[in-house]
């Protein structure tokens, strides 16, 4: 357990992937080599029990690292500039942290179980280091998680509405435009309601940052575009107007997000510690 926990901090810590991927790889020899020895152990009075349960959590980190994790890295190097690449890399990690919880708690049962059956006391039973930060990056992972999903209702009905701009239909632009409305004035209560986690809200303003303004651009420039679908025919400076707005919308939109993303990753970086391997 302890290699594990020391690769997720060294992998959130480090821009080094291939560095990184020759850790993942070492661990997954180590926890082979682990599951080689332990299947050549003999029984324990005639009981099989201890040996085949230890395999099984041997296995699920097995599989966690092999295929979890190497799909982790390979979002991370494509980058995670947009939503949908931070919502399928938030999935795995997610997946991957449900695999090393469950193995973790499978083998605390086992031992507890092998240790009544067999009048043994279990000494230093209290949460180890370890298995504490492991709880924090679960944590961490639900609260980032959770604010990740405010913003993707809200952008990707931002984007549904951006998507029918070309059509110059205003009935279509104001019904999209009220319901990005109604999910931002939802999505800023609910998020502006969560505790910093552990007085760090820099991830959480940074998505309220995001959100106000697809929120105050639908109010306000959207809803000015729509009057202008309204008249009979667009003039140049109506064209121009528009022209602009998407020009304008394109460039600011790309440095939010880059600032939510560096928000994100300091988010880790900053509370989960750093172990070397």
């Amino acid at each position: 357990m302890e290699k594990n926990i020391e690769y997720i901090s060294f992998s959130i810590h480090s821009e080094d992937y291939d560095l990184i991927e020759k850790k993942r790889l070492e661990l997954i020899e180590s926890v082979r080599e682990s599951i080689r020895k332990v299947r050549r152990l003999p029984p324990f009075e005639g009981s099989v029990r201890l040996r085949n349960e230890t395999l099984d959590v041997f296995f699920l980190y097995l599989d966690a690292f092999e295929k979890d994790f190497a799909q982790a890295i390979s979002h991370r190097k494509k980058g995670l500039d947009s939503y949908e690449m931070l919502e399928a890399y938030l999935d795995i990690e997610t997946r991957a942290e449900e695999k090393l919880s469950t193995a973790i708690e499978k083998m605390g049962k086992a031992q507890e179980k092998f240790a009544e059956k067999n009048n043994l006391r279990i000494t230093g039973s209290k949460k180890n280091k370890l298995e504490l930060q492991l709880e924090k990056i679960n944590e961490l992972s639900a609260y980032s998680r959770y604010i990740f999903l405010r913003y993707f209702y809200v952008s990707k009905s931002f984007a549904d509405l951006i998507s029918v701009l070309h059509e110059r239909d205003s009935k279509s632009l104001d019904k999209k435009r009220e319901k990005v409305i109604e999910l931002s004035v939802a999505s800023i209560r609910e998020l502006k309601k969560m505790k910093p986690f552990e007085g760090d809200a820099e991830y959480r303003d940074q998505t309220i940052d995001i959100i106000e303004y697809f929120m105050n651009l639908s109010r306000r420039e959207l809803k000015r575009i729509s009057t202008l679908f309204d008249k009979e025919g667009l003039t140049q400076k109506d064209a121009d107007y528009i022209n602009q707005f998407i020009i304008d919308y394109n460039a600011n939109i790309e440095q939010l997000v880059y600032n939510w993303n560096i928000a994100y990753q300091d988010l880790w970086r900053n509370h989960v510690e750093k172990v070397s391997m």
